[in-house]
C-alpha cells in the first residue's frame, strides 16, 4: 500500500483527504483506517482509495492516522501511520498593557496575551504599519496544567507520545519611545502558532515625550513683593496639561536643605492667573517654583526668585541729581524717586531746612522739580525730599551743592530720568550763559560778548566716553535714533562748550523701548461657534510693563476688515496733457507698492484721436531712491522712483470728420518719473502723495499714417490706504 496524500506531517486546513493505492496478486477485500484511538472504520477494498474526514470532526494539534489493507485471503499490510497536523483557527493575540487611551512617554513596556489551540512559538510587533516586525520575549503562563500533566506533552492509550503545546503564552516588549515623534501609533501583532500560521491583530497607543511648554510672565526673577505674588502663567501642550503644583521656599546661606513653606496645586488652565497670600511668611529672599505634568506625566519647570518684603516697611525718598558735593550755576533740574510699595501723589523739597516747592512723582515714584536761577544766592545750598505716611514723616538723605548764580548752565526739558524714549524721539532743551549784572546805564560790547557764547554742543549716550557734536543754539535739540540702541537703561549727557574755556552739562536716564508689545489671543479659537457669553483669553508680553490691555469685538468676519495681502494699497490720480486734454484713474498696488495697476477715463483733444478715452494702465518700478539713504531717517518719509510700464486707451472718435467713425484701441509705452513722493507715517488713509512726469510712446496703426507718437503728461497721485 502506498499513500500519494497528504504529506506526513502537513497541516490541515479543511477537510482531510487521505488517497493512495493498494497492490495485491489476490486482490483486495476491504480497507480500514483509524484516526488517533478512536475505533478502525472499514471501507471497500480496491487498487484505490479515498478517505475524506470532515473537518469539523478534527480537533487542533497534532493526530495520527493509520491505514491498514487486507487482501482476499484476509492477509493484512503493514499498516501506514501518517501523522499530520490540524488548525481550526489562526492564532489571536492582544495588547493589555499600557491600557487604550492611555499616554505615555520613555520606556514603555508593551505587554499582552496570545492564545491558539496549537500553541505559540512566536509574537512580532510593528509600529511602521507592517513594514517591520520586532520579537517579542515569551513568559510561560504556568509550569503545569491544570490536570497535573506536564506542559507540552500527553500520553495516548496505546502508548503514543503526543506534543501538546501551551495553547496560551503571555508576551511582553519594552519600547524605548524616544524614537517615535509625538503622536498616535498602530501597534500591529503577528502571533504565529506552533505549526506556523500567522495571524496580525491591531491596537493604538499614544507617545508624548515633549514636556508642558510654561510661559511665566509674572513674578519678576528679583523683584520685590509685600502681601500678594501674582502669577501670571500660559500653559500650552500637544494634548492636555493634567496637573499643576507650585512650591515656595525660603532661600537662606545658613539651610543646607531648605524645605517648602508654601506648596498646593492650581487648576491646570491655558491661561493661569492667581494671587498668592504672602502674609504668613517672613521678610526675605523666596524661590518660587511652578511644576506642571501632561498625561503622560512629562514634567516642565518654571523658577523665579522673588524678596517678601514686609508691608510694614516704609516708601523712602531720595535725591539723584544733582549729585552731592557738585557745583551748580544758572537754574537746574532737581530729580528723585520715591522707592517702596506705597508711590504718594506729592513730594515735598526742603531746602536748608525749609520747605522749598512740592514736586508731582509719577507711576514709578520719579519726581523732578525745576530751580529758577533767580531763587537761589551764591554758597552752599542743602536739598532734601520728604514725604508723609501713616507713621510720620520721612526725610531723604540730604545733598550739598555748591551754587554759583553767574556760570553757564544747560537743561535738557523734553525728557527727565525714568520716562521711556521710543521712536526717535526728539531731545531737546535750552543753554545760556547767566552774566554778572552792569552798572547803570553800562553795555558789554560785542567782544565781550562773544566771550559767553557757545562754540560746541554736543551729546553722549556712554557715559561720557565719546560725543556726538550737533548744532549749537540757545534752544537747542537732537534725534535719539533709538532703532540704534538696544532696548533698556539708557544715560544721556549733554555738554555745553563756551568760548571763554567754561562748559555746562545735564544728565538724565532714561528706558529705551523700540520693541512693540507681544499679544497672543489663546480663546476663543478660530471659527469656533458660541452662543451665550464670550470669553477672551490670552497672553500679552512687554519686557517693560505692560499699562493697558483692551479687546475690540466687531461683527462680521475678519477678512471683511482687511485687504488681501498681495494689494497693498488703492490710489487715486490725475494727470494732464499726455495723449489727452485730463485724464483720472483709479488703482491698486502690489508687491510692496511696486506694481501699479489702474483703470483710466479722460477727454482727448480735437485732433485724429478725440473724443472719451477709457483704458488701463499697468507699471512696475525698476528703481528706487529713498532719501534717507542719503540724509539719515530723518527724511525718510521722502523717495523718488522710475517706473516702465504699458498703457490701452480706447479713443471713442466722437469729434471725427468721417461719418459713423468706429473708436479706436491705441497703446503706448510709458515711462514715469516720480520725482517726489511724501509718505505720512501716522496717517491711516490719504498716507502717500507723489508728483510725476509721464513720457508716453504711442503706437499708431496704419490705417491712415502709422507711426509713432511721443507724448510727454504731467500727473498728482494720492494713496487713499
Amino acid at each position: 500500500m502506498q499513500l500519494q496524500l497528504p504529506q506526513s506531517n502537513a497541516l490541515i486546513t479543511d477537510d482531510a483527504v487521505f488517497s493512495g493505492t493498494v497492490f495485491d496478486d489476490d486482490g483486495v477485500s476491504r480497507i480500514t483506517y483509524r484516526l488517533d484511538q478512536e475505533e478502525p472504520v472499514e471501507i471497500e477494498g480496491g487498487s484505490s482509495f479515498e478517505i475524506i474526514i470532515p473537518f469539523a470532526e478534527l480537533s487542533d494539534n497534532e493526530h495520527l492516522m493509520e491505514i491498514t489493507a487486507y487482501d482476499l485471503r484476509g492477509v493484512s499490510s503493514d499498516p501506514v501511520i501518517l501523522p499530520f497536523r490540524v488548525s481550526r483557527e489562526s492564532p489571536e493575540a492582544e495588547l493589555i498593557s499600557p491600557v487604550l487611551g492611555s499616554t505615555n512617554r520613555a520606556e514603555i513596556l508593551l505587554e499582552g496575551q496570545a492564545s491558539d489551540e496549537n500553541g505559540i512559538s512566536a509574537v512580532y510587533v510593528s509600529l511602521d504599519n507592517g513594514l517591520t516586525y520586532a520579537l517579542t520575549d515569551l513568559i510561560e503562563i504556568s509550569d503545569e496544567q491544570e490536570d497535573g500533566t506536564q506542559s507540552g506533552e500527553a500520553d495516548s492509550e496505546d502508548g503514543l507520545s503526543l506534543p501538546s503545546p501551551q495553547a496560551s503564552r503571555q508576551w511582553r516588549y519594552l519600547l524605548d519611545s524616544q524614537v517615535l515623534v509625538d503622536g498616535n501609533y498602530m501597534v500591529l501583532i503577528k502571533a504565529v502558532d506552533g505549526y506556523g500560521v500567522e495571524a496580525v491583530n491591531s491596537s493604538l497607543i499614544s507617545v508624548d515625550n515633549t514636556p508642558p511648554l510654561m510661559e511665566l510672565s509674572l513674578p519678576g526673577d528679583g523683584q520685590e513683593y509685600t502681601d500678594v505674588l501674582p502669577i501670571q502663567l500660559r500653559l500650552s501642550d500637544e494634548l492636555a496639561v493634567r496637573r499643576v503644583r507650585y512650591e515656595i521656599t525660603r532661600i537662606s546661606d545658613t539651610d543646607e536643605q531648605a524645605s517648602a513653606v508654601m506648596a498646593d496645586s492650581l487648576i491646570p488652565r491655558r491661561v493661569l492667573l492667581e494671587e498668592l497670600d504672602l502674609s504668613a511668611l517672613v521678610p526675605g529672599l523666596y524661590n518660587l517654583t511652578i511644576y506642571s505634568y501632561d498625561d503622560a506625566d512629562n514634567e516642565s519647570i518654571a523658577s523665579r526668585d522673588f524678596f517678601r518684603r514686609s508691608s510694614d516697611e516704609r516708601s523712602v525718598p531720595k535725591l539723584l541729581y544733582p549729585l552731592s558735593g557738585s557745583e551748580v550755576n544758572g537754574p537746574f533740574y532737581l530729580e528723585g524717586r520715591v522707592e517702596g510699595s506705597l508711590i504718594p501723589g506729592t513730594v515735598t523739597i526742603f531746602r536748608n531746612g525749609a520747605a522749598f516747592a512740592v514736586a508731582e512723582t509719577d507711576e514709578q515714584g520719579y519726581f523732578r522739580h525745576l530751580v529758577e536761577a533767580d531763587i537761589l544766592s551764591n554758597g552752599t545750598q542743602r536739598f532734601s525730599a520728604n514725604i508723609e505716611d501713616e507713621g510720620g514723616r520721612i526725610s531723604s538723605r540730604q545733598i550739598e551743592i555748591a551754587y554759583r548764580e553767574i556760570g553757564p548752565w544747560l537743561l535738557i526739558d523734553s525728557i527727565r530720568t525714568g520716562q521711556f524714549a521710543s521712536q526717535r524721539p526728539w531731545i531737546s532743551g535750552r543753554l545760556g550763559y547767566a552774566l554778572p549784572a552792569t552798572a547803570e546805564g553800562e553795555e558789554r560790547t560785542r567782544g565781550e560778548l562773544r566771550e559767553f557764547e557757545v562754540e560746541l554742543l554736543e551729546y553722549s549716550l556712554d557715559n561720557g566716553r565719546t560725543f556726538t557734536d550737533f548744532r549749537a543754539n540757545e534752544e537747542w535739540k537732537f534725534r535719539l535714533e533709538t532703532q540704534d540702541i538696544s532696548d533698556g537703561q539708557l544715560s544721556i549727557l549733554v555738554r555745553a562748550s563756551f568760548a571763554n574755556g567754561e562748559s555746562a552739562q545735564d544728565l538724565i536716564h532714561v528706558f529705551v523701548d523700540d520693541t512693540s508689545p507681544q499679544v497672543t489671543v489663546l480663546t476663543p479659537e478660530e471659527n469656533l461657534a458660541m452662543n451665550g457669553s464670550l470669553t477672551v483669553s490670552g497672553t500679552a508680553f512687554d519686557a517693560n510693563g505692560l499699562s493697558d490691555i483692551s479687546v475690540m469685538l466687531r461683527p462680521r468676519s475678519k477678512n471683511s476688515y482687511e485687504v488681501p495681502q498681495f494689494i497693498q494699497g488703492l490710489y487715486v490720480d490725475a494727470h494732464v496733457l499726455g495723449a489727452t486734454t485730463w485724464e483720472l484713474g483709479i488703482g491698486l498696488t502690489f508687491f510692496d507698492n511696486n506694481v501699479k495697476l489702474q483703470a483710466l477715463y479722460g477727454q482727448a483733444p480735437a485732433g485724429r484721436f478725440n473724443g472719451q478715452v477709457l483704458g488701463f494702465k499697468m507699471l512696475a518700478n525698476v528703481f528706487a531712491l529713498p532719501y534717507g539713504f542719503l540724509f539719515g531717517p530723518d527724511w525718510d518719509f521722502l523717495s523718488s522712483s522710475i517706473a516702465v510700464g504699458a498703457a490701452f486707451e480706447y479713443f471713442t472718435m466722437e469729434e471725427s470728420s468721417v461719418p459713423d467713425q468706429p473708436g479706436l484701441v491705441l497703446g503706448a509705452v510709458v515711462l514715469q518719473l516720480e520725482l517726489l513722493k511724501i509718505e505720512l507715517e501716522n496717517a491711516g488713509m490719504f498716507n502717500a502723495y507723489a508728483a510725476y512726469v509721464e513720457n508716453q510712446l504711442w503706437f499708431i496703426s496704419s490705417d491712415v499714417e502709422g507711426g509713432l507718437a511721443y507724448r510727454l503728461a504731467f500727473g498728482l497721485r494720492i494713496n487713499v490706504f
